[in-house]
C-alpha cells in the first residue's frame, strides 16, 4: 500500500511539471470530450484526438518484453508440472495467460504507434480488430481470475474443518464461456470496440466504462479488506510451528494485498479520467491516462515477482534453474576434458570412469532431492487446510470432552422443564491445557467458543441410554491424536458434505449438521425424548449432545456438531457388508457402479441387498421384534415430518475379531514368558474353532442387544441395525427434486425424495420384506 501511494505521488508531481517537458504531450490538441462520441463525424474527431502518449509507448517497449518473458516462464512451469495446477495454482495460471496476452497487446500497440509517428491504427482495420479480440476478454478475465482467487481463499478459510475447497473447474468453464460471449458482442454490437481513451485497441469510451471502472476497483478493494480481516482472525500468529505455516500462507496474502491496492488505484485513476473526459476537460489531467497504463503494466511485473515466491511454483522454478546450471556445467566439463586429451589416457581411464559414475550418481541424487522438495511444496494450500482442520478438530474434541467430564447429579427425565429443552450455554471458551497438558506443545490453542444446547437433557440421555459407552474414555485427546491427524489429512465426509470423526475406540461419532438440521433438531428435541421414553428399544440412533463451535472474532462459519453412537463400533476390516436402505428402487444399485472395489469396501444399497442377501437371516422372534420396532420408529418420524432417512444394516464378523484379539493376547503372553517359544498350537486352534460364548461376549461389549443380533445362518456374523440421517424434512426443494426426476424419466419413479407419509409406508413395506420369515 505504501509503495502504491508513493508511485501515485511521484506521477502527480510529474503532472505538475508536464508543461516543462515536451515529451509529455498532454496538450489541448489531444484533449477530448466523451459526450461528443455518438455520430460518425464525432467519432472520427475523437480518434484523431486520442493517442497513445509518447511516455506510454516507451514504458510499454521497456517493460513488456521483460514481463512477457517472466510470465511465459511461469506458464511453462505450470504446463510442464501438472501438480502445480492444483488449486489455487490453476487460478494463477489463468491470470498469467491473461496477462501474457495483455502484454503482447500493449507491446504491439506501442510498436505500431512508434512505427507510424504516433498515429492510431484504423479502428475498423484488421490490426485493431485482432488486437481488441485479445485485449478485451483478457482484461476482463484477468480481473475475474483475481476475484475468484480472493473468493477461493476466503471460502477455504471458512470451511477448514470440512476440508471444503471450491470446484474451480466450473469457474474455468464460466471463464471460457464469458470470453466467447465477449467476442460475440464485440463482433455484433456496433462501436463496441475501437480506440480507447488510453490510445490502444480496446473498448471505446462511454459512460458505462467510466462508472464500472471505479466501482470494480472499490469493490475489489473491499473484498480484499474482508479477506485480510478473515486471515488475521482465522490464522492466529502464535507459536513457532503455526508461525511457519502462517508464513507460507502469507504469499497468497501478499498477492491479494497487492492486487487490491492496484485495483483501488485503478479505480481512482479511472474516476479521474471519467470526470475529466465528461466534465473538466483539462489537458493536464490526461496524466492519469499514463498513470493508469503504468499501473496496468506494473500489475503483471509485481505479481510475476510474487508468483515466483509462490510455494506452488518456487521449488519448480528453482528445479528448472538448477537443470540449466547443470547443462552449463556439463558443457564446461566437456571442454576441460578435451583440453586434457593430450595427457596419457590409460593411466587415468579407471579413475575417470569412477569419477563420472560419482558425478552421475550425485546429479541423480540432487534431481531426486529437488523433485521431492517440489512435491512437498506442490500443494502448500492443501497443507494449510489440513493444519487448520487439525486445530479445529482438536479444539472440538477437547471441548466436548470438557463438557462430558463435568460431574452431574442424576435426575429423572420427567423432571425436565420446557426451558431445559431450549437452554443454550454460549461463549464457553475451550481449555485444551486443562484436558491434556501433554498436548500443549503439539497443538496450538485457538480462541474457539463453544455453545452447548439443552445441557440437562443430553446429560440425562447419556446417563440413561449409554449402554456400555464410556464417553470420557472415548474422547481422550491423547488416544485420539493419531485419528485427528488422519482425519485432518483426509477431510472426507458424506455425500452431502458432512464431516465425520470416529473416536479411537469406534464407539462415538462426531458429525457436522447444517443450520436447518440444527433448528429442526432443537425444535423436535422434546418429541424425540418422549419417543425414547415410550419406546425404550427405539432403533433411531440416539444423539448424546449438540454443540456449535466458532472461532472468536472470526468470519468462520460456525460448525454444528452432534455426538452419536457409532453403529459400526469396530474396525472396517471386520465388516463384511454395509447397507444403506431407504426402500427405494430408483438409482439404488451401487455394486455395478463400483466394480473396481471389493463389496466390503463400499456402502451398498437396496437393490444390492436384494441381490446379495434377499432377507435377514435371524430367528423368527428376533426378526419380528426388530421389524415391529422399525415400523413404530418410522411412524413416529413420519408424524414429525421427517423423510429420506436410512436403515443402516451391517454384517460384522465378531468371531474373527475375538479370534484376532485372543491371538494377540496369547502372543504377548508367550513373548513375555519365553520370547523364543511361539505357541503355534494355540494359534491353529484359534483359526479353526469358533469362539465359545460368542453371543455373550458381544452383548457384554455393548451392554445391550437392542441394535445387535446374531445371524442364524452363520453364527460368526452379527447384524447391527439402526435408523440414521433422519433430520431431513419434506420441503419445496425436495418436492422439486421429485418433480424434475419424474419429468426426466417420463414416469413416477420410485425416488428417495417422497412426502413423509408415502416415504414411511414404502420404508415399512421394505422392512417387512427383508425381515419376512423366509428362514
Amino acid at each position: 500500500m505504501k509503495l502504491a501511494w508513493q508511485v501515485l505521488f511521484c506521477v502527480l508531481l510529474i503532472s505538475q511539471a508536464s508543461q516543462g517537458f515536451e515529451f509529455l504531450d498532454y496538450t489541448e490538441e489531444h484533449n477530448f470530450n466523451c459526450y461528443s462520441n455518438t455520430t460518425d463525424e464525432e467519432r472520427a474527431q475523437y480518434y484523431d484526438q486520442v493517442i497513445l502518449h509518447e511516455i506510454d509507448r516507451y514504458l510499454f517497449i521497456a517493460f513488456c518484453p521483460l514481463t512477457i518473458m517472466a510470465t511465459s516462464f511461469i506458464i511453462y512451469t505450470f504446463i510442464k508440472y501438472p501438480g502445480t495446477r492444483n488449486s489455487p495454482g490453476d487460478l494463477l495460471l489463468g491470470t498469467s495467460v491473461c496477462e501474457l496476452l495483455l502484454n503482447f497487446h500493449w507491446l504491439m500497440a506501442s510498436i505500431y504507434s512508434l512505427s507510424h509517428d504516433g498515429d492510431n491504427p484504423d479502428p475498423n482495420g484488421l490490426f485493431c480488430r485482432l488486437n481488441s479480440i485479445f485485449s478485451i476478454p483478457s482484461g476482463i478475465l484477468d480481473f475475474a481470475y483475481n476475484f475468484i482467487l480472493n473468493i477461493y481463499i476466503s471460502l477455504t478459510l471458512k470451511n477448514s474443518l470440512k476440508g471444503y475447497s471450491p470446484k474451480t473447474r466450473y469457474w474455468h468453464i464460466l471463464m471460457v464461456f464469458s470470453a466467447a460471449v465477449i467476442i460475440i458482442i464485440f463482433e455484433t454490437v456496433p462501436n463496441y470496440a475501437g480506440i480507447s481513451v488510453f490510445g490502444t485497441c480496446s473498448y471505446t469510451s462511454n459512460k458505462l466504462v467510466f462508472v464500472t471502472g471505479p466501482l470494480i476497483g472499490i469493490f475489489y478493494a473491499l473484498l480484499g479488506y474482508y479477506m485480510f480481516r478473515q486471515f488475521h482472525k482465522t490464522i492466529p500468529d502464535t507459536r513457532q510451528k503455526f508461525a511457519n505455516k502462517r508464513q507460507e500462507f502469507l504469499i497468497y496474502y501478499a498477492y491479494v494485498k497487492v492486487t487490491s491496492c492496484i485495483y483501488l488505484l485503478l479505480g481512482i485513476t479511472n474516476l479521474m479520467i471519467g470526470l475529466n473526459c465528461f466534465f473538466l476537460h483539462n489537458p493536464g489531467l490526461n496524466i492519469f491516462l499514463t498513470i493508469t497504463n503504468f499501473l496496468k503494466l506494473l500489475s503483471p511485473v509485481i505479481l510475476s515477482l510474487l508468483r515466483y515466491r509462490d510455494p506452488i511454483l518456487k521449488q519448480r522454478v528453482l528445479l528448472e534453474l538448477k537443470k540449466c546450471k547443470r547443462r552449463f556445467n556439463k558443457k564446461q566439463h566437456c571442454s576441460s576434458i578435451k583440453k586434457q586429451l593430450v595427457e596419457p589416457i590409460n593411466n587415468d581411464a579407471s579413475s575417470d570412469q569412477q569419477n563420472n559414475q560419482v558425478i552421475q550418481i550425485t546429479n541423480q541424487a540432487e534431481v531426486k532431492n529437488d523433485q521431492s522438495k517440489s512435491f512437498i511444496q506442490e500443494d502448500q494450500f492443501k497443507d494449510m487446510r489440513q493444519f487448520l482442520r487439525q486445530l479445529h478438530l482438536t479444539s472440538m474434541v477437547s471441548g466436548i470432552l470438557q463438557e462430558f467430564s463435568e460431574d452431574r447429579d442424576k435426575e429423572s427425565i420427567n423432571q425436565l422443564s420446557k426451558d431445559d429443552f431450549v437452554e443454550k450455554d454460549a461463549d464457553i471458551i475451550i481449555d485444551n491445557d486443562q484436558n491434556n497438558q501433554d498436548l500443549d506443545e503439539q497443538y496450538e490453542k485457538l480462541s474457539i467458543k463453544m455453545t452447548v444446547y439443552a445441557k440437562k437433557v443430553f446429560q440425562l440421555l447419556r446417563q440413561k441410554y449409554s449402554n456400555g459407552l464410556n464417553f470420557v474414555d472415548s474422547l481422550q485427546l491423547e488416544a485420539n491424536n493419531p485419528l485427528i491427524q488422519k482425519a485432518s489429512g483426509e477431510g472426507k465426509g458424506g455425500a452431502s458434505g458432512e464431516f465425520f470423526f470416529f473416536t479411537h475406540d469406534n464407539n462415538l461419532l462426531l458429525k457436522t449438521i447444517n443450520q436447518n438440521e440444527l433448528e429442526v433438531l432443537l425444535e423436535k428435541l422434546d418429541k424425540f425424548v418422549t419417543h425414547y421414553e415410550q419406546k425404550d428399544d427405539s432403533l433411531i440412533t440416539k444423539i448424546y449432545g449438540i454443540f456449535t463451535f466458532q472461532q472468536q472474532a472470526s468470519y468462520d462459519r460456525p460448525n454444528h456438531i452432534i455426538v452419536m453412537r457409532n453403529l459400526l463400533a469396530i474396525d472396517n476390516k471386520y465388516i463384511h457388508r454395509k447397507y444403506d436402505l431407504k426402500g427405494s428402487t430408483y438409482n439404488r444399485y451401487e455394486s455395478n457402479k463400483r466394480k473396481d472395489k471389493n463389496l466390503n469396501e463400499i456402502v451398498l444399497k437396496d437393490m444390492d441387498f436384494l441381490e446379495f442377501e434377499q432377507y435377514i437371516k435371524a430367528t423368527h422372534q428376533k426378526k419380528l421384534e426388530i421389524s415391529q420396532t422399525l415400523e413404530i420408529d418410522s411412524n413416529y418420524l413420519a408424524g414429525q415430518g421427517f423423510m429420506d432417512y436410512s436403515l443402516l444394516i451391517l454384517k460384522v464378523d465378531w468371531n474373527q475379531y475375538f479370534l484376532d484379539l485372543e491371538e494377540v493376547q496369547q502372543n504377548n503372553q508367550n513373548n513375555q514368558n519365553n520370547p523364543q517359544n511361539f505357541n503355534v498350537n494355540n494359534q491353529l486352534n484359534l483359526q479353526q474353532n469358533q469362539i465359545p460364548n460368542l453371543y455373550e461376549k458381544v452383548i457384554e461389549k455393548f451392554g445391550s442387544s437392542q441394535f445387535i443380533f446374531q445371524s442364524e445362518e452363520n453364527p460368526s456374523f452379527f447384524y447391527h441395525v439402526g435408523i440414521i440421517d433422519y433430520l431431513q424434512q419434506w420441503t419445496i426443494k425436495k418436492g422439486l427434486e421429485r418433480f424434475f426426476k419424474n419429468c426426466i424419466n417420463g414416469k413416477d419413479v420410485n425416488t428417495s425424495s417422497q412426502p413423509p407419509g408415502f416415504y414411511s409406508d414404502r420404508f415399512k413395506r421394505f422392512v417387512r420384506k427383508i425381515f419376512a420369515n423366509n428362514s
